[in-house]
């Protein structure tokens, strides 16, 4: 009731303060003036009516497409084999020969290899000494391709014993075959272990034990 009691004063007020001017122009702009104050919500200016609160979705989950994994064998040990004629200590006394003499074979294995982009993974393991001595040996592990005949040595390594009254050692390796085919296709592959005396000992021996493995891998994943 008061604020209707003050619009009406304040409407009074403006109709006798602008109604002897003679400008129409002038007038109508206070009559305006009057409506706004009679009804406050009509405006020039439009009222904002849009209600819609956005949502914003902080640290979005970005879902990852699988990997597929590779198809076949890749990187991963296909067919292994092993020749272990002595497993252990004492089980054996081989006379090693002297340089320049034929080594001694100790142990032979074979794979069936298809492509050349395979690997040959070996491990040797040999027990040996000599009385009374200070011996030196060299091992190493020759290749054949049967297909052809065609033999290489592809590893050797060397090791020796102190000098005491029962020097025996045992002598472990490994060696990677990178190229065990030269042309693709199935191949038959066969791997010799053998040890010779590079020293001037006298009774140098493998006491055992001797263990000779082979594993095929596949190629890595390009």
């Amino acid at each position: 009731m008061r604020r209707k009691c003050q619009l009406h004063k304040r409407k009074r007020h403006l109709r006798r303060k602008f109604k002897r001017i003679p400008h129409r122009f002038l007038y109508r702009r206070v009559q305006k003036v009057i409506r706004n104050i009679s009804n406050p919500t009509n405006t020039s200016h439009p009222i904002n009516t849009n209600t819609f609160t956005p949502t914003v979705t902080v640290n979005p989950s970005i879902s990852e497409p699988t990997p597929t994994p590779p198809q076949g064998e890749q990187g991963l040990l296909t067919e292994f084999t092993a020749d272990q004629p002595f497993t252990t200590q004492n089980s054996t006394a081989l006379t090693i020969p002297t340089a320049p003499q034929p080594p001694l074979i100790l142990a032979q294995i074979r794979l069936s290899i298809d492509n050349v982009n395979d690997r040959v993974h070996l491990n040797g393991t040999v027990g040996w000494g000599a009385i009374q001595s200070e011996p030196a040996v060299e091992f190493s592990i020759t290749r054949t391709r049967l297909i052809n005949g065609q033999q290489d040595v592809i590893f050797s390594t060397r090791d020796d014993a102190e000098f005491v009254a029962d020097n025996r050692v045992t002598t472990s390796f490994t060696f990677v075959d990178e190229t065990p085919i030269a042309l693709q296709g199935n191949q038959l592959i066969e791997y010799t272990l053998q040890i010779s005396q590079i020293s001037e000992s006298t009774n140098t021996v493998v006491f055992g034990p001797v263990i000779f493995t082979g594993a095929e891998i596949e190629a890595n994943n390009s």
